[in-house]
């Protein structure tokens, strides 16, 4: 069991059938942290022809107790994640 789990710009899918598996041994938050303008994500999916969605640039779907944030506000590629640590830290109210 896992107690929280922060997801920042991932190059993961996002099928909800993985997310339910996840959702499962995360016990407290589990939190997809997302910017739909990561245009390196874009083309991370066009270039390798992926037939799944990336949760780094998109919500989660239909899965109770996945928090979706957009920070598309401080992340505008995805080399600003690093740059904007604390600012997405503070937007998802996550204090460690």
């Amino acid at each position: 069991m896992v107690m929280d789990v922060v997801l920042m710009g991932a190059a993961v899918s996002a099928d909800t059938n993985r997310w339910r598996k996840v959702r499962q041994v995360v016990a407290g938050r589990l939190v997809n942290v997302y910017s739909p303008l990561d245009w390196l994500l874009r083309v991370l999916v066009r270039s390798s022809e992926m037939s799944y969605s990336l949760a780094g640039i998109q919500p989660i779907q239909n899965v109770g107790g996945v928090e979706n944030i957009d920070v598309s506000a401080v992340v505008v590629d995805h080399f600003a994640y690093d740059k904007e640590i604390m600012s997405i830290l503070e937007i998802i109210k996550f204090y460690p």
